[in-house]
């Protein structure tokens, strides 16, 4: 990594302490009324587990509350949600921060403004019949040589986890593996099933929803096997920096919001709240998976969240050190301004 990139982690990081105290007081007061609710577009990739703070905030007013009128967009794929951010027709993301990175490496002026989860949520299956070996998450990583492994789009953020991963065991992503890819958990499991595919990686309910098919499963969880600068990660409210530059309390109020929804979510009092948008928006109405990933989100998910939202700049260096081992230029983000959190300077 060059000197450059490194002074500007280390100036962040201290910028960052107080970044993460301006949102942990809550919510700027919220407007006398609806009307004047300050707009803001974010987008959603319908049935991820990963939108569960964005749904709760809006099905249960807190994002009313904080004096936001909140809109929903389905960009359909990572590169469009990148452009939408960029040009500013949507203002926020909740994404991999591996994905913004990319962008404002390539001039776009993408930022992130919090940390939502700080936990790689990416997950291995594997189909049935191809037995997971004895052993630690390298000879599990290594066992994939010569197989095929899908992941939901060529150069996402799982594509990276996962060269990064087969790199980090010795192997050559290029040439020991096919990586092809597979954009949904059914089009996984029919591949499964005709053994045109060995493994997947995506985030949850992928794993549950091939177990439940009895096509596959769990074969590797990043977040609890894989070496910290893997399992910590940053899934970061990713926005369009010259908004947030402008509309530092559309930001603040956005933040606040996450925040409070994520300690709703937590909460034993509204853990069948919580269940019932995960079966409406996740599950397809199966109760029993939603109560497993409710738990899933408070022993796994959320464990690593921040006072504050504050984004982890540990972890956020072992990203731009995985994408500079993928062949990002070193020194292509400014990490001084690629953080937008309230607060930061």
């Amino acid at each position: 990594m060059s000197r450059r990139l490194t002074r500007s982690i280390v100036a962040v990081a201290a910028a960052l302490g107080l970044a993460g105290l301006t949102a942990c007081g809550g919510a700027a007061a919220p407007p006398e009324d609806a009307d004047s609710a300050l707009p803001l577009t974010l987008q959603q990739f319908p049935g991820s587990l990963l939108y569960i703070s964005d749904v709760v905030a809006q099905e249960e007013g807190i994002f009313a509350r904080n004096g936001l009128k909140v809109t929903f967009v389905k960009p359909g794929d990572g590169a469009t949600a990148m452009r939408l951010l960029a040009s500013g027709d949507a203002q926020g993301l909740l994404a991999d921060v591996a994905s913004g990175l990319s962008a404002a490496a390539q001039g776009q002026p993408i930022g992130v403004a919090g940390s939502v989860i700080n936990r790689n949520l990416f997950q291995i299956s594997a189909r049935a019949g191809l037995t997971a070996p004895t052993g630690d998450w390298k000879s599990k990583i290594e066992a994939l040589r010569g197989r095929t492994v899908a992941v939901p789009g060529i150069g996402s953020s799982a594509d990276r986890v996962l060269r990064g991963l087969l790199r980090e065991a010795g192997l050559d992503p290029d040439k020991d593996v096919t990586i092809v890819a597979v954009s949904t958990s059914q089009a996984a499991i029919a591949q499964f099933q005709q053994n045109a595919l060995d493994a997947l990686i995506n985030v949850a309910p992928a794993a549950d929803i091939i177990a439940k098919a009895g096509a596959g499963a769990l074969y590797l969880d990043v977040a609890e096997e894989a070496p910290d600068r893997f399992a910590k990660s940053v899934i970061g409210m990713m926005t369009n920096r010259t908004f947030a530059e402008a509309n530092p309390e559309v930001i603040n109020r956005w933040v606040a919001s996450e925040q409070q929804a994520i300690e709703f979510i937590r909460d034993p009092a509204n853990r069948p709240a919580v269940i019932g948008h995960i079966a409406e928006t996740v599950t397809g109405g199966d109760t029993a998976m939603a109560e497993s990933l409710a738990g899933y989100l408070d022993d796994t998910i959320y464990t690593e969240t921040r006072p504050g939202l504050a984004v982890p700049i540990d972890a956020l260096q072992d990203q731009i050190a995985l994408l500079v081992a993928g062949g990002v230029p070193a020194g292509s983000v400014d990490v001084s301004k690629f953080v937008v959190a309230p607060g930061h300077k």
